[in-house]
């Protein structure tokens, strides 16, 4: 989900904080660097989790779940049974409930930054 704001973004420890605020103590919260893009996982639990990432004038949420030694594994096993890493990953019960935490966070950013 890609969000475009016309509002100027805050930071992204500022970003963390807001959410932090918004969802007290109902999701953990993790800034993460990959490179010149910094990024916010926000997790419910070790299988449902999503990305926040600050672009310029964009927020993107992807579904994804927060990299661990029990998540690559299901990966890596999904790729060569499938071929594809993806399979598997719609098909675990926690697939529904990522999606209404990207949702639920998507609705709320929305709302805060346009």
């Amino acid at each position: 989900m890609k969000i475009t704001t016309s509002k100027i973004l805050p930071s992204i420890n500022e970003l963390s904080e807001t959410l932090k605020q918004k969802f007290s103590g109902r999701y953990s919260y993790e800034l993460f660097d990959f490179g010149n893009k910094q990024s916010i996982f926000v997790e419910k639990s070790a299988f449902v989790s999503i990305q926040v990432t600050k672009e310029e004038n964009e927020i993107v949420i992807e579904r994804m779940t927060k990299p661990s030694v029990l998540t690559t594994m299901f990966f890596l096993l999904d790729l060569i049974t499938t071929g594809s890493g993806n399979l598997l990953h719609r098909l675990l019960p926690f697939y529904s409930e990522q999606r209404k935490l990207e949702q639920e966070l998507g609705t709320f950013l929305k709302q805060e930054y346009n």
